[in-house]
């Protein structure tokens, strides 16, 4: 038997409708879209306990904190993709929402609270 011309091999053939063939590219499409998310929800997520999925992040390398208040202190009015590229020059990786989240821990989100702690800290050193 010679499988490459199909001697020997019954198959029905039919032609199909194009309402059956959008409905078997509907469920192909589905499926693979379905794998594609489960695999996704794995490779960034876990599972809490009471079955809600939370995404894992990764920490802030040490020092980095530290790093960005001293050119918060230097540069009040520098926002955050400014001082993303800063610390990118001093081989920090952070993407710009980290850096707002840790100047919002120290209520320094807002351009005047920078400037404003900028100069108490100034006058604290003279």
């Amino acid at each position: 038997m010679n499988n490459i011309s199909g001697e020997g091999i019954k198959t029905e053939c039919r032609r199909l409708s194009m309402a059956d063939l959008a409905g078997i590219f509907t469920k192909v499409a589905v499926a693979k879209r379905n794998s594609r998310k489960a695999g996704a929800v794995k490779a960034n997520n876990r599972k809490t306990g009471h079955g809600k999925v939370q995404r894992v992040h990764k920490p802030v390398p040490p020092g980095t904190e530290e790093k960005i208040l001293a050119l918060v202190e230097t540069h009040p009015e520098w926002g955050t993709q400014r001082l993303r590229n800063a610390l990118e020059y001093q081989h920090v990786s952070l993407s710009r929402q980290s850096v707002y989240k840790i100047l919002k821990k120290y209520n320094l989100n807002i351009p005047s609270m920078r400037k404003q702690w900028g100069h108490h800290l100034k006058e604290a050193h003279s």
